[in-house]
């Protein structure tokens, strides 16, 4: 399990305040303990070190290559391994360098740096400690038998190793946060999903059923109230009725088909709708179609938003003839439906559902719907959609 996806938690900059947070302390503590008096080596050692920490600071590989992340954590390494081998620890630097390294590297990566600066940081205190036994001795142990100075060096264990357990603990909660958020999220999302599909489903039941539907109850009531009166107009009404019925069969065998397709050809399914067209209405229709392969889903919102078009206009616009035309420019993809029908007042209140559909479809696509019409001179649709940058 890799634990790289943790840096969301802490930005860059929350990391780089904690290590200035870090630095001041250790600075504050170090003069607590009086280890800038100890010789002007010594202190220069330390502010030399201090310095390097600070510009690491502004050095975090968070989201980089394995690479310059694994560069960055050797460099520390032989930070730390220098300042053993001056008899010098930087334990809050250290412990929240090993911290970091489980934020920017994998698991197994990051137990190898923690071994890895442990046995550097031990060995090279090993190697020189007999020198520091000697500088002991040289200056004598009264200083580290001083009452005040192991109350100021009992102080600044306390104060670093809270400081770091605070931290750590500030971590635990936002990553804790984060994830309750993220299920949220999710949850949200599954809902909205629902949503969507509920929604979905309506618009297909209307455009491949709900005209059909209508229009066959209406012949069925006709023919109940002429079955008696008017044997001729009565077989009128059921020959339609059963037209109807057969129409409504192939839609839904036909829905079922392009929603079942593994792979959706747009230019085939609008080929196949037409056709049917063709066979079933006295309607010229002039096609101008160069629409490019399409992502699946983007392909079927599209075609059924012409089928709607399509759909609309033979039923409602007595239209003779519809000029239908498609294609890809810098705008995007650009399909066009008109008709010399009989248009409708497009400033009405309402709008029917199946403009309604079309127009939540085209939006589903980020896309743009106009509906241009003039009572007596036909309508006019366009539908703008940006080419998806999903691959078809």
């Amino acid at each position: 399990m890799s634990l790289v996806s943790t840096p969301s938690i802490l930005s860059r900059r929350t990391m780089r305040h904690i290590d200035w947070l870090l630095i001041v302390m250790s600075l504050v503590l170090g003069s607590l303990e009086g280890r800038y008096t100890l010789s002007a080596q010594i202190t220069l050692q330390l502010l030399t070190f201090y310095g390097v920490f600070f510009l690491l600071s502004f050095i975090t590989p968070l989201n980089r290559q394995r690479g310059p992340r694994l560069a960055y954590v050797g460099f520390n390494v032989l930070v730390f391994t220098m300042a053993a081998s001056a008899s010098l620890s930087f334990p809050l630097q250290m412990y929240w360098f090993l911290a970091k390294s489980c934020f920017s590297l994998g698991r197994r990566d990051a137990i190898m740096t923690t071994v890895l600066t442990g046995a550097s940081f031990l060995l090279a205190y090993r190697w020189n400690l007999p020198n520091a036994l000697a500088l002991l001795a040289e200056r004598g142990i009264e200083r580290w038998l001083d009452p005040n100075y192991i109350f100021f060096n009992q102080l600044s264990f306390y104060m670093g190793a809270s400081s770091f357990t605070l931290v750590f603990v500030h971590i635990v909660i936002a990553e804790q946060k984060s994830r309750y958020e993220a299920e949220a999220l999710t949850q949200q999302v599954k809902t909205l999903a629902a949503t969507l599909e509920r929604t979905r489903i309506a618009r297909d039941i209307h455009d491949s059923l709900g005209h059909s539907l209508t229009t066959l109850d209406v012949q069925l009531e006709l023919a109940q109230q002429l079955y008696q009166r008017d044997s001729v107009k009565t077989e009128e009404s059921l020959n339609k009725a059963k037209r109807l019925t057969s129409q409504c069969l192939d839609e839904v065998r036909r829905s079922v088909q392009t929603m079942r397709a593994e792979k959706f050809d747009l230019n085939d399914a609008i080929a196949a709708l037409t056709d049917s067209i063709h066979e079933k209405q006295s309607l010229t229709l002039h096609q101008d179609l160069c629409l490019p392969p399409l992502p699946s889903q983007v392909g079927h919102q599209l075609y059924c938003i012409i089928q709607e078009g399509l759909t609309n206009i033979q039923k409602h616009a007595g239209a003779t003839a519809v000029t239908l035309k498609g294609n890809q420019d810098t705008n995007g993809i650009t399909v066009v439906l008109h008709d010399n029908g009989q248009g409708f007042n497009p400033s009405t209140p309402h709008e029917g559902f199946g403009i309604r559909g079309m127009r939540e479809r085209t939006q589903l696509l980020e896309g743009d719907f106009t509906v241009q019409s003039t009572v007596g001179e036909g309508t006019f649709l366009k539908v703008v959609i940006p080419y998806p940058t999903e691959p078809a």
